[in-house]
């Protein structure tokens, strides 16, 4: 019986990532519209679920606002 991760066996290392729960609220940064500046009073983060992460680029998949986005940071709610 193999004692490691398939993780550990493909990459030689352990995860060092943190994950959330499958269906779990989150909050991710809503990306600027058209290069313009924040306004310091308006919300910078988008409330969502989060559904996993995306093998290619590693991003967190976020459900919000009825689509799924990926996301690179995200933080718990």
């Amino acid at each position: 019986m193999l004692k490691t991760t398939a993780y550990f066996r493909a990459r030689g290392h352990n995860f060092r990532g943190q994950l959330v729960k499958f269906g779990e609220r989150c909050i991710a940064p809503e990306e600027m519209q058209g290069g313009r500046k924040w306004n310091k009073w308006e919300a910078r983060w988008v409330q969502g679920v989060w559904l996993g992460k995306q093998i290619s680029s590693d991003d967190h998949l976020v459900y919000s606002n009825l689509i799924v986005d990926g996301y690179r940071t995200i933080r718990r709610r």
